[in-house]
């Protein structure tokens, strides 16, 4: 033999190297089918070796290379001892509901055309199989079929054949083309688009030729859905016919040797026979590439060997069972179950799993589940330890009681156990690694909490659960490191299922959203509600769910009997287990707004740095981190940490006192984004001049925070009306419309101004008052509810208790010439339109004097855009386009980006109504760059759908279906009503 096989095969296969990495990287999932085709392919060769030695003859050992693409090679060992140029094998999966290949399917999808590749650039001397689970229908392709099988490997036709083998070499000559035009190949070169010489024709016709002497097919391999079902019994059945085996689990297991090396993670290690560093010939990346993928019959050997049933020592009869009962059914895991299988697998070196969570989310059911149904792997015993991590009236369980726990039950005849620790442990080590064991420990601390009994090898396994994430250094020792999170809301339904009918739930199925929201996930929860229910058979739903909502401390209802069986109970142990730190921060960062809270805001609600008080809390999953550096807490944690607080007066103050830290964090980052959002354009990057000690570096920044903290901010909106602060909820309201405003989040900017507009009555605040009135007569405008709009515009033009002022009086004219300037537009009453367009006139010409009296420019130039508007819309275009002109003038002297892009929207209008369309779009579009500018999506829609009116007006339907298209899809993206109007409008034109 030669002396180096993988030497050899590097060499052979250095065209094709490095072989395709990223392909591989999907194998465990994407491409399994093809690696149970590879799988195959060793139980033949292992059963001819079988036969060989039964034959007394010596049976050629073989290699078998993995991925490329999601192929593989096979070499058999030559008489002369080394590896054989070999066979490509490419093996293509075809989808039963899709349609049959046609010969160019056959030659593409099918697989062809990529061994074409591969046998080209590997100089055309390797044989080359399709393995597929389709036989094509094709006449074509059955004819390929027929000829592979007629040609010889020398390449002699038959004569009586050779007008089909003719037929067929064109047809596969004129496909190859097709499919591997441009693509370059080692070797003679790239094939070329057309013959530019006749030699050139004869000679790629002679090499197609010879490719289909190379080539072979086989067209019966089980398709997906049922190969698991097949294999073991056409495959491993014949190589161990009377196996104490499950030919089922040598099947997977073989299956996932396979697969591993196709991933390019293999687990199991090849000999050290394969490990040469003097590769002659080529370079040391390729050769640990190919040692890497590389399949030899002594792993397979080894494979089979390790699972084998171990004899049972005479010493050791006893094999204990002490699992608990699984549940009956569980719900919403089966990804992990199927991690929990492949981690114990036995090619897999580690043996340990760790299943982590918050108390509650099912971490012991899953454990016991899959114990219960892995059980057979284990034939030596099954044990299960609860090490008391978090039980309030007892001890941990020390890993020395522990072990000798596992030793007495494993040995129970032996009286007298090693009499040190060291030897103990030494003992429970061997006995590990002599039989097959699982060991559940339950409920540990931590992992340092068990370590001396995690460092298993060969065929136990140990699987701990903890509330405490995993991390540090043992994480590379974990096969399956597992981090459970609550229950989806079908799987949670479909769990409350179990105890309550399910014509019960559907009967009140809004009822029964309300009381599983309620549980948040937690199988605890939700059991416990279950049993609850079951007890209520006629209490209505809604009228449970509404006790629940009502009830001062609703973790009442989740509590059953015993601490352990309540939810109050469970979380009141992971409190406990925290330093005096944790427990204040825990107890704070619950009573924070919003659902949840930076690592910034934390430390200004806590008053100090939080990096190393809020790692154990997430640690103990109490606290979420589900993006660095953001918190969030389990709602049922949220309600156990306000509970416990209830009646703490001293906490209570200090919360209000931190409460109010973090209100004004928030008013200050939301006044300074509200600044950028209003810069004008032109300014240079960096901070505002005005504020050295600013919190954002640009404007995108800016409204990133924004648009991640809003349902923050909104809560606190409510929390600082709670607290009576009124002048910090103004300040934050006003900050936050010009951001909601832009975003189109009309319902949101009702409900804060709403709530800013009552707090101003109570304390009496008429300027304010004012104010709030002017932005919900401008809210309620854009929501198309103008009878509002009309209605706050004019109350602002009566304050209680005194007479306006200028800038109020100017304000309010200005609102209500808006509100029905934009009510107007919304009739179809051409009467009542020029009626309110006339009122909104003469209130545009009251507050233009108005601004004009104050000096306002700013103020003043908005007035004359919507006067400019009115006038238009009453015929008078004259007058209005040196309104609008006046306006845009001003506006870009101020650098008022907002102003200058309405003022543009106006001057389209007036020269769309004046049958200027070309002018008209080039306003528009001026105005579209701004609010794209300005990312203001309301605006930037309402502005692509008018260009796209007057695209249609002019006849040009193409432009304007694209303008409405990307008109409906930024409405979609914000949820924003006027959707549907532009969709109708797509549908009339036939597109959508």
């Amino acid at each position: 033999m030669d002396a180096d096989p993988i030497a050899h095969i590097t060499r052979l296969l250095d065209p094709l190297l490095p072989l395709d990495e990223d392909a591989g990287a999907q194998t465990l999932d994407r491409y399994h089918w093809q690696a149970k085709t590879a799988a195959a392919r060793i139980f033949e060769e292992l059963h001819q070796g079988i036969a060989a030695k039964q034959r007394r003859a010596r049976s050629p050992r073989w290699w078998i290379v993995c991925e490329i693409g999601e192929d593989w090679i096979f070499f058999r060992e030559t008489p002369a001892g080394g590896p054989s140029h070999g066979e490509f094998v490419s093996a293509k999966h075809h989808d039963p509901g899709t349609r049959p290949w046609s010969f160019r399917d056959f030659v593409t999808d099918g697989g062809i055309a990529h061994l074409y590749r591969s046998w080209w650039r590997t100089g055309r001397s390797f044989r080359c199989r399709l393995v597929t689970n389709h036989r094509p229908h094709d006449r074509k392709a059955r004819d390929l079929l027929r000829v592979a099988e007629l040609v010889g490997p020398d390449g002699n036709v038959p004569p009586e054949h050779a007008e089909l083998v003719a037929e067929v070499v064109t047809a596969l000559e004129r496909a190859l083309r097709h499919a591997c035009q441009g693509t370059a190949f080692h070797g003679p070169g790239p094939l070329p688009d057309r013959d530019p010489w006749p030699e050139g024709a004869a000679q790629f016709r002679k090499t197609v030729q010879a490719f289909v002497s190379a080539l072979s097919f086989e067209c019966e391999f089980p398709e997906r859905t049922f190969v698991d079902d097949v294999a073991p019994n056409r495959y491993v059945g014949r190589l161990l016919p009377r196996s104490d085996l499950s030919r089922e689990e040598i099947w997977q297991a073989v299956v996932h040797l396979v697969a591993t090396k196709m991933a390019g993670s293999a687990r199991t290690p090849l000999p050290e026979l394969w490990f040469h560093d003097d590769l002659q010939g080529g370079n040391r990346s390729n050769r640990r590439t190919v040692t890497r993928r590389t399949i030899v019959p002594e792993e397979v050997h080894e494979l089979l060997r390790r699972m084998a049933p171990r004899p049972t020592s005479p010493r050791a009869p006893h094999a204990p069972r002490q699992l608990p009962a699984a549940v009956p059914r569980l719900l919403g895991r089966r990804e992990h179950l199927a991690r929990l299988d492949e981690g114990a697998h036995p090619t897999s070196p580690q043996r340990l799993a760790v299943i982590t969570g918050p108390a509650g989310v099912g971490k012991t059911a899953l454990a016991i589940a899959w114990a219960n149904r892995a059980q057979h792997r284990f034939p030596d015993g099954q044990l299960f330890l609860d090490m008391q991590g978090y039980a309030p009236d007892h001890a941990p369980l020390t890993a020395k009681l522990a072990v000798e726990y596992v030793l007495h039950a494993l040995q129970p005849e032996i009286n007298a156990l090693p009499p040190t620790e060291s030897a103990r442990l030494g003992r429970y080590r061997d006995l590990m690694a002599t039989r097959r064991v699982l060991l559940v420990l339950d409920n540990a601390i931590d992992l340092d909490h068990v370590r001396p009994l995690l460092g298993v090898t060969d065929g136990s396994f140990v699987v701990v659960t903890s509330r405490h994430q995993s991390g540090g250094c043992m994480s590379q020792n974990i096969a399956a490191d597992i981090a459970l999170r609550p229950l989806p809301a079908n799987a949670a339904r479909t769990l409350l299922a179990e105890y309550v009918p399910a014509a019960r739930l559907d009967a009140e199925p809004q009822a029964a959203r309300r009381l599983i929201a309620f549980c948040g996930g937690l199988p605890l929860a939700i059991g416990i509600l279950g049993a609850r229910l079951c007890r209520l058979p006629n209490t209505p739903l809604s009228a449970i769910a509404d006790g629940i909502a009502e009830a001062s401390d609703r973790l009442d209802f989740l509590t059953a009997g015993s601490p352990r069986d309540s939810i109050r109970g469970v979380f009141s142990w992971s409190y406990a287990a925290l330093e005096a730190d944790g427990q204040r921060a825990f107890r704070l960062i619950a009573t924070a707004p919003g659902p949840d809270i930076d690592a910034e805001a934390a430390a200004v609600l806590l008053g100090t740095r939080v990096g190393t008080i809020l790692a154990p809390l997430v640690q103990m999953n109490l606290l979420e981190e589900p993006t660095f550096n953001r918190f969030r807490m389990h709602d049922l944690v949220r309600a156990y940490a306000i509970d416990m607080c209830r009646d703490d007066e001293t906490f209570r103050q200090e919360a209000a006192v931190a409460a109010n830290r973090l209100i004004d964090h928030y008013i200050r980052c939301t006044e300074e984004a509200g600044d950028w959002l209003n810069r004008p354009r032109g300014e240079e990057p960096g901070a505002l001049a005005s504020d050295e000690d600013t919190v954002f570096q640009n404007g995108a920044v800016a409204t990133r925070w924004l648009a991640d903290r809003l349902p923050v901010l909104l809560d606190t909106v409510g929390r600082t009306y709670q607290l009576g602060r009124h002048t910090a909820l103004y300040r934050l309201v006003d900050a936050l419309v010009i951001y909601l405003w832009r975003q189109g989040h009309w319902a949101d900017c009702e409900r804060v101004l709403t709530t800013a507009l009552d707090s101003a009555q109570r304390h009496g605040d008429a300027s304010g008052q004012a104010r709030l009135h002017d932005l919900l007569s401008n809210t309620y405008r854009h929501m198309g509810r103008f009878d509002a709009s009309v209605r706050h515009a004019e109350a602002v033009l009566r304050v209680p208790g005194r007479q306006p002022t200028l800038e109020e009086r100017a304000v309010g004219h200005y609102a209500l010439a808006m509100a029905r300037s934009y009510a107007a537009d919304d009739t179809e009453d051409a009467g009542k339109a020029d009626r309110s367009h006339c009122a909104a006139i003469a209130a545009y010409r009251t507050a233009l004097d108005a601004y004009r009296g104050m000096r306002d420019r700013s103020g003043e130039a908005h007035v004359l855009n919507g006067l400019g508007w009115s006038l238009a819309r009453t015929g008078q275009h004259g007058d209005a386009l040196h309104h609008c002109r006046e306006a845009l003038a001003i506006h870009r002297e101020l650098r008022e980006q907002n102003g200058e892009a309405a003022a543009l929207d106006t001057l389209g209008e007036i020269h769309r109504g004046s049958g200027n369309l070309a002018e008209a779009v080039r306003c528009y579009r001026d105005c579209l760059a701004i609010y794209r500018k300005l990312e203001y999506p309301p605006n930037e829609a309402r502005t692509l759908e008018t260009i796209g009116d007057i695209h249609s007006e002019s006849g040009d339907q193409d432009s304007a279906l694209q303008a409405w298209i990307e008109s409906a899809d930024i409405l979609t993206r914000i949820h924003h009503p006027g959707a549907v109007n532009i969709q109708k409008k797509i549908a009339k034109a036939g597109l959508r």
